[in-house]
């Protein structure tokens, strides 16, 4: 089953991808389209705000495109690719049809060095997505998928360590999770 994009009710206007809204208000037929997954990926944009401040809301803008792009031509068009809470992004795969060294793969492609960030504070020199690839057994509601990306954004910020590190100072973290 080819996920049909022109049946998205909730279309986010920046990036053209569906919004967490659609599993979250119509899970029914969220669910009744999307083929057998037993994966969930979840994407952080890593100093989107930097962009921001330093570049401009244009650039950030750009590069919130340029990420969802790339996830969406990685992702094989059956599977959906979700936007949600500014910069971040959600898919749900068959690990069959994409795997940790396509994540891999996509990973690489996101960083972007031109954007160099030189600010004391922050110690960061480019853009990158973190990523965790999570399995998944069961995910039966709109209640299971939202628990199910809190942990995932938990484990996103265990991984930076924020009480060691300075903010922003790890970037282009990829963690394999295993969800119950």
């Amino acid at each position: 089953m080819r996920h049909n994009a022109d049946v998205v009710p909730h279309r986010d206007p920046l990036t053209g991808l569906p919004t967490l809204s659609w599993p979250r208000d119509e899970w029914s037929d969220f669910y009744s389209s999307v083929p057998k997954f037993d994966t969930i990926i979840y994407f952080d944009v890593d100093t989107l705000s930097c962009v921001n401040d330093l570049y401009g809301r244009d650039e950030a803008d750009n590069r919130l495109r340029s990420v969802a792009n790339a996830i969406r031509e990685s992702i094989p068009a059956e599977y959906p690719v979700l936007r949600f809470s500014g910069d971040e992004f959600l898919a749900l795969v068959s690990s069959s049809r994409f795997g940790e060294s396509e994540l891999k793969a996509l990973q690489g492609r996101l960083v972007d060095r031109s954007l160099r960030i030189e600010a004391d504070y922050t110690n960061v020199d480019h853009f990158s997505v973190s990523c965790v690839m999570a399995n998944v057994s069961n995910l039966a509601s709109r209640e299971e998928l939202g628990r199910m990306v809190d942990e995932m954004a938990d484990v996103i910020r265990a991984a930076k360590d924020p009480l060691i590190n300075r903010k922003y100072r790890r970037q282009n973290v990829l963690v394999l999770h295993g969800a119950a």
